[in-house]
């Protein structure tokens, strides 16, 4: 996938700004000259012009006609296809800048599926791969959703590309599906100390959902881990068709994060002492985080305290009575990360009176339902897949729903 070209350190979004620089004429003109000495000090320290136009005519060369336009954002056809140009001008001067070639194009086609680079969320230029079966007739859409961290489309991790198993896999099944960089991870420059769970995950899968919704019959979210948590939300904001939730929880992110951290400890080589007083430091992190209340200051896991209110707007019990989707929640038995017994066990409680929930525990699998042969995180330093029987399971249910 082609890397999202940023020219700029750091971004400022500026909305209802004094725009008296003309930059869409300047654009059409291309002027890149007059543009670079419209750049705040902040762009200019990070690059010199001559690297601007080198970078400019590397992404798009030269602009031909707009497209469109917006707050803080045109799209131009150049001679390299679509351009995309993302901005904002505080005081009268362009404070980011932020380019990017956008001219959709098949990066794999095969037998079975296309798989084409899109633009997930234009405002940002954020991008992901659409997957089409070659027999694709529109009726099931998978939108898949990452768990905590940063990471690309195929939610890679060591080794491991569970995203990328699952779309192709499911593709076998008639079944289309997104998935797409998550922000920070392509647009690092755009994290700051007050970012939430909307800024990182939800914002942009209501875009994709609201996007494509209407092309598709059948919408299904599949999230891992976090993202498993995000998926009741998700429906609720949504109404989609389905959700799948793969090594997901309804307990707090804080107690899961304590198991974790306290699962580490018991295992490094240090004394008790120091075993003893790393385990009060996180139990004191995770009593503050859970107990925050308005917008109190601090960080807590390196988790800024807007980031853990947020997630308590994501409880599956507040969407539970509501709740019209259908549910498949599946878990790997070697899972060490989330547990069987507390958090597939705290799903199972949630949903233990809702009619269109199905469950399923997999022997001698692990957090991304790849094969496990040490039981522990060495695991994910094999060159595994995801289980086909998984991927099977998952297919078979989606259609198996579209068709009721």
């Amino acid at each position: 996938m082609r890397k999202i070209l940023l020219i700029l350190m750091i971004f400022i979004s500026v909305v209802g700004c004094s725009n008296q620089i003309d930059l869409q004429q300047l654009l059409i003109n291309n002027d890149l000259s007059t543009i670079y000495d419209n750049f705040n000090g902040s762009i200019k320290k990070s690059l010199d012009k001559e690297e601007f136009e080198e970078i400019f005519i590397d992404e798009c060369s030269v602009l031909k006609s707009i497209v469109t336009s917006d707050d803080n954002y045109m799209e131009f056809e150049s001679d390299k296809g679509r351009c995309q140009i993302t901005y904002a001008i505080n005081n009268n001067k362009i404070s980011s800048f932020l380019i990017n070639n956008i001219n959709e194009k098949e990066i794999l086609v095969n037998d079975v599926f296309k798989e084409t680079v899109i633009t997930v969320n234009k405002n940002i230029g954020l991008q992901g791969v659409l997957n089409e079966p070659v027999n694709n007739d529109y009726k099931n859409l998978v939108v898949f959703v990452h768990g905590s961290g940063q990471s690309d489309y195929n939610s890679s991790y060591k080794q491991l590309k569970p995203f990328e198993d699952l779309a192709r896999g499911l593709s076998e099944y008639n079944i289309a599906s997104i998935r797409y960089d998550k922000r920070y991870y392509a647009l690092p420059n755009l994290i700051t100390k007050d970012i939430d769970i909307y800024d990182e995950v939800l914002d942009d899968v209501n875009i994709i959902i609201n996007e494509y919704k209407d092309q598709y019959d059948n919408i299904t979210v599949i999230g891992h881990s976090l993202g498993a948590m995000l998926t009741f939300k998700i429906a609720n904001d949504n109404e989609v068709d389905n959700i799948v939730l793969l090594g997901g929880s309804n307990r707090h992110l804080a107690d899961i994060i304590y198991d974790q951290l306290s699962n580490n400890i018991e295992m490094q080589d240090i004394s008790e002492t120091e075993k003893k007083v790393a385990q009060a430091i996180v139990e004191k992190q995770v009593l503050q985080a859970k107990e925050l209340k308005g917008d109190e200051p601090g960080y807590y896991f390196n988790v800024g305290a807007k980031y853990w209110n947020s997630l308590k707007d994501i409880n599956g019990e507040l969407f539970i009575d509501d709740l019209k989707a259908n549910v498949l929640v599946l878990h790997g038995k070697e899972d060490f990360q989330v547990s069987v017994e507390k958090d597939f066990q705290s799903l199972k409680d949630l949903l233990k009176d809702y009619d269109d929930a199905s469950f399923k525990i997999y022997d001698n699998l692990t957090h991304f339902f790849t094969k496990s042969y040490n039981k522990d995180s060495s695991d994910y330093d094999l060159d595994e897949r995801v289980d086909q029987i998984v991927i099977d399971d998952i297919g078979n249910w989606i259609n198996e729903m579209e068709a009721n």
